[in-house]
């Protein structure tokens, strides 16, 4: 990052590529480092892109590397899950529900979640730490 007098500033590579060819960058032109290694900035190893041409050099894996597609456990609705969260080692369950409220609807039926306020509970006068019990 370059800071100029005026309180401005801006990356070393697009300044070295405005320098080079004498005109100011458009927000729509990207600088790419041809070798990957964003600390060289030698103007050989620069060339200025197209935003969208600099996103697709940049997306190189297939959608089926990516992306898995699966069947909603509850309502057997196809959606696509992120391969690289189905096998997380912080997430706990892998990716069976469409979205958010078939999960929760699980949850609920199966009694896991929600026991201070399960209707059975709510019936019977218990809440807090005798529902739990």
């Amino acid at each position: 990052m370059i800071w100029f007098s005026n309180n401005s500033r801006t990356q070393l590579h697009r300044w070295l590529m405005e320098q080079f060819l004498g005109k100011k960058l458009s927000n729509n032109e990207v600088v790419h480092h041809k070798n990957g290694i964003t600390t060289d900035n030698r103007l050989e190893n620069l060339e200025v892109q197209s935003r969208s041409q600099h996103t697709k050099n940049h997306k190189t894996k297939p959608f089926d590397e990516v992306y898995e597609k699966r069947k909603c456990k509850r309502c057997g609705k196809e959606f696509v899950a992120i391969k690289r969260y189905l096998r997380s080692k912080w997430r706990k369950t892998p990716y069976i529900f469409c979205g958010r409220s078939c999960g929760a609807k699980d949850q609920w039926e199966r009694g896991s979640v929600g026991r201070r306020f399960k209707r059975s509970n709510l019936r019977s006068g218990l809440t807090g730490s005798d529902a739990a019990l």
